[in-house]
């Protein structure tokens, strides 16, 4: 089925996305995740996979065979893939190329900006830490603002080492944790200005581990200094037209909401943010994960009925200035309007 076939405007698309080609954690190639979109009727997908990390404390267990250059390699690989796969089902479903970020601090900022630079060269390795920069790689349009880890551990990893992160980051404190994730965001959020946002909320993934250790009557609720950081984040987003996901992988996890939880979401909608839509698949059994009735339901529940999707924009570039919506831009869509079946 082309995307000139259907026979209304009804749509339906994700934008973080991953594979087991391109990421250890997930399964399938990438071109087995965009054929399953297509089967899905998808008319927009995200190509997402993780931005390579640049220091060996950065890898995770799964990668202790891999060093930071077979991670560069294989990000570089996925821009050529992602590419291919663009043009040959440019007539099925609208992809769109970008990466998800992480944050270890300052210095990714700066690494996240190079990565997305128009003509950026592929580094081909000549021998031992030797090599050269060759052939220009595809244009990165978009990216999934997304931080995994604080003061480099991971969050979302296992609930083993949140409570690491719990203790060393937040010295046994749960509000002292989130302000240090919230505080961490708003850098990304203002060196960057990613196009997407990711699971904004995802501090709160293990955060039953805590209550588990601690005070079980903790709930967890932002409010006083940390709902301050929450609504200055939403603002800084919205500020620059950034998307919100909603996304649906929560579920998967076991939690009550997606992401970002309904407190969020009321905030963000008081604040006249943009809503868009995310599966955050890993894989091509993960496409359109729970959205329907789950993410149906969520969405008319919380009253959302208006979302964005991504298309590509054809105008070139100026040589300075913020990558941000350079190479796509969001157009809104009715939920009524959105096919989930």
């Amino acid at each position: 089925m082309s995307r000139t076939d259907s026979s209304d405007n009804t749509k339906l698309f994700s934008y973080h996305s991953h594979s087991g080609q391109f990421c250890n954690h997930a399964k399938g190639t990438l071109e087995q995740v965009v054929q399953a979109a297509i089967d899905r009727r998808f008319t927009s997908l995200g190509l997402s996979e993780h931005m390579p990390r640049y220091k060996p404390d950065q890898l995770y267990p799964e990668e202790a065979h891999l060093t930071t250059q077979d991670l560069q390699l294989l990000f570089d690989d996925y821009l050529t893939e992602a590419a291919r796969l663009k043009e040959k089902y440019k007539d099925q479903i609208e992809i769109v190329i970008g990466f998800e970020t992480e944050y270890f601090g300052h210095e990714s900022i700066t690494y996240i900006q190079n990565l997305r630079q128009p003509q950026r060269k592929r580094f081909t390795p000549t021998g031992a830490s030797m090599g050269h920069f060759d052939t220009a790689l595809p244009t990165v349009q978009y990216i999934v603002g997304s931080l995994h880890h604080l003061r480099g551990i991971p969050i979302d990893f296992s609930k083993e080492l949140y409570l690491k992160a719990f203790e060393d980051v937040g010295k046994g404190s749960w509000q002292t944790l989130f302000e240090v994730y919230f505080d961490e965001q708003f850098q990304l959020i203002q060196g960057v200005q990613p196009e997407v946002i990711g699971h904004f909320d995802l501090i709160r993934l293990f955060f039953d581990a805590i209550q588990q250790v601690g005070d079980n009557q903790v709930r967890g609720e932002l409010s006083g200094k940390l709902w301050d950081l929450v609504q200055r984040n939403i603002g800084s987003v919205v500020g620059y037209g950034g998307l919100f996901e909603l996304n649906s992988r929560s579920w998967k996890k076991g939690m009550l909401d997606a992401y970002p939880s309904r407190d969020i979401i009321a905030a963000i909608k008081a604040a006249g943010g943009r809503f868009t839509l995310s599966d955050d698949s890993h894989g091509p059994d993960d496409i359109g994960m729970f959205y329907d009735p789950k993410l149906k339901d969520y969405l008319e529940r919380m009253g959302i009925d208006e979302v964005f999707y991504l298309v590509a924009t054809h105008t070139t570039p100026q040589p300075s200035g913020s990558e941000s919506f350079r190479h796509v831009e969001a157009k809104s869509v009715l939920v009524k309007d959105l096919r989930f079946q």
